[in-house]
């Protein structure tokens, strides 16, 4: 404890000499002046911080997901190559499902495969555009 205490002391004198322990109390007391007390108080203008908080809370978020994933893209190469390609092939999916029911083949059967159902307004332009 007193070796604490001593270090304690050279650092308040060291500070003291500097002048920079006056610019750490003004800049203490301006900040409680302020609001940011300590002791759990807040200012009554805190209630402005939320949207503040919740983005960077978001942010944090997007950033330790983007830091996993890079990290396991560095561990696992092909799985993360893998999961990517299926990725973009969900995505494409979603986008085509609803325009045309995902068309599995046109060429190769002499009717239109589809997964799912396709749109009314898909098959009456396929109907009226085919050659026959």
């Amino acid at each position: 404890q007193d070796e604490l205490a001593g270090m304690l002391r050279r650092n308040h004198r060291d500070l003291e000499e500097t002048g920079q322990l006056e610019d750490m109390l003004s800049s203490l007391n301006a900040s409680m002046m302020a609001g940011g007390g300590v002791g759990g108080k807040r200012a009554m203008g805190a209630s402005s911080t939320l949207p503040r908080r919740i983005v960077g809370a978001m942010f944090s978020i997007v950033l330790a997901v983007v830091q996993t994933a890079s990290v396991q893209m560095a561990r696992h190469p092909r799985q993360c190559t893998l999961l990517a390609g299926m990725f973009l092939v969900t995505l494409l999916a979603v986008r085509n499902a609803p325009r045309n029911g995902i068309v599995l083949s046109t060429g190769l059967s002499r009717g239109h495969t589809t997964i799912l159902a396709p749109p009314v307004e898909y098959m009456m332009r396929y109907y009226v555009d085919r050659d026959d």
